[in-house]
């Protein structure tokens, strides 16, 4: 009995060791290399998944190889932290080699979860947990293709897709640290979708998540890293949860923990911040098989709470000058102009594609600039109507501002790439504040190609007009 009892007390301080070190970066138990089966063995699958380290709180880029007879494909995954014992899957994009199928055949969405598990000597294990919908099917397009060895590899490679309890040992603490790792995390700008919505601006600190519409799923949602709401049921359109946003860059996570009837009618959240609001629900095609969809939100900073409607700049100015915030100004008050040698002038010549063009309703204008992915080293500088206003200003991931007063009819705005950061190209966010509105833009140059804004501005007829 006393056997027992340490037996029991031993697996269980494993089990708390394991969990309490996953909430440390420095030993973080999910990144490293895992291994199911063993490499050369005939008629066996061998996969390697490849983890990386922790980055936004829950975001963990991955590439996972299967390899069985001659058969091998590369799927490169986005993993979402749902707990401190679950990484919840991702989209994902694949590289299949041709054979035995033909290059005309892919894998469908690889979903579920991994769970994290310790045995009694301390090592870790990942299983995981498929969802009902979207399991992994290989078609064979060619029908022609009889050869018993290639239908042997699909039906191997068939039960290792559909099993629901797959064991992946940890064989090194190495997190993975590939070009593709950067971007999996500038998804989707980097061309890819791992489930990553694009960029949503707010100008609010609080909101409230609700359910809409006739849909049937089990969901839970994340923030930051932090419980929204766990195993909620869509239908229940009585659920309306707080939430309350970070300055600078957050990510709300929507997790699949059942579908409904179909992927598309799992849920609708609807996300409401006031003046902005946006919903996320897995009836595109690209998240119908997903676990998870992530969103991206950008607090901008102050704003006049007295009137929510109308944007006080002034009061807005007032308040980032007392939080020490660096703002520049065209023209320039004191009347300083930058001094500019002829190379930093040839930048002008570059070909400029226009991103926007927008119609002031008032004369002095706040542009905020931030880096809404991974701050890389970016950094631009600035032309207003032929006036340098900045150069060789980083770009940063809390936002930074530039007051501008225009002048009468068309103001042309440059933005010029002084470099390309680790991760080319030069790319930002730029959202532009006048009194009655905000516009938010995608910047993205780099040493060909210049990015141009045109802001009209109409001065008021004078008072004593007709």
């Amino acid at each position: 009995m006393r056997l027992f009892i340490f037996l029991i007390c031993t697996i269980m301080m494993h089990q708390f060791t394991l969990v309490a070190q996953t909430t440390h970066g420095a030993n973080d138990r999910f990144r490293g290399v895992w291994e199911f089966g063993k490499a050369g063995e005939t008629d066996k699958v061998h996969a390697v998944l490849h983890v990386a380290g922790v980055q936004n709180h829950i975001l963990y880029p991955a590439k996972l190889t299967i390899h069985v007879n001659e058969y091998s494909s590369t799927s490169y995954l986005l993993l979402a932290k749902k707990s401190i014992r679950q990484l919840a899957i991702g989209s994902q994009r694949n590289i299949i080699s041709e054979t035995p199928f033909g290059a005309g055949n892919k894998m469908q969405q690889f979903n579920g979860v991994f769970d994290l598990s310790a045995d009694r000597s301390g090592g870790g294990f990942l299983t995981i947990n498929r969802l009902r919908y979207g399991q992994v099917k290989l078609k064979n397009q060619k029908k022609e293709k009889t050869d018993p060895k290639h239908i042997s590899t699909a039906n191997i490679l068939f039960n290792f897709l559909e099993n629901d309890a797959l064991r992946f040992a940890k064989i090194s603490d190495s997190a993975w640290d590939e070009p593709e790792v950067l971007d999996i995390l500038h998804s989707p700008y980097s061309g890819f979708y791992y489930g990553k919505r694009d960029t949503f601006g707010v100008k609010s600190l609080t909101g409230v998540t609700k359910f809409s519409g006739k849909h049937s799923g089990i969901v839970s949602a994340s923030i930051n890293g932090r419980t929204i709401f766990d195993h909620a049921y869509a239908r229940d359109k009585r659920v309306v949860n707080e939430i309350k946003l970070d300055t600078g860059a957050n990510l709300i996570a929507l997790f699949v923990e059942e579908y409904g009837k179909k992927p598309s009618q799992t849920v609708q959240m609807d996300i409401d911040f006031y003046t902005h609001q946006t919903a996320l629900h897995f009836a595109d095609k690209k998240d119908e098989n997903a676990t998870f969809i992530l969103l991206p939100i950008t607090y901008f900073g102050p704003i006049d709470t007295a009137t929510p409607k109308l944007n006080n700049l002034k009061l807005m100015m007032e308040q980032m000058v007392q939080n020490r915030e660096t703002i520049y100004y065209y023209p320039d008050p004191d009347g300083e102009q930058l001094s500019v040698n002829e190379e930093v002038q040839k930048t002008l010549l570059r070909e400029a594609t226009v991103v926007g063009n927008m119609t002031a309703t008032s004369r002095e204008v706040l542009l905020g600039l931030w880096d809404d992915a991974v701050e890389d080293g970016d950094s631009i500088s600035l032309n207003i109507n032929g006036t340098w206003v900045v150069q060789g200003m980083p770009v940063l991931k809390r936002p930074q501002f530039i007051s501008v007063k225009l002048n009468a009819g068309v103001n042309k705005i440059i933005f010029i790439a002084d470099n390309q950061g680790s991760i080319i190209p030069n790319t930002s966010m730029l959202e532009i504040i006048d009194e009655r509105q905000r516009k938010s833009y995608k910047i993205n140059t780099d040493f060909h190609q210049n990015n141009l804004i045109n802001i009209l501005y109409e001065l008021p007829p004078p008072k004593n007009s007709p």
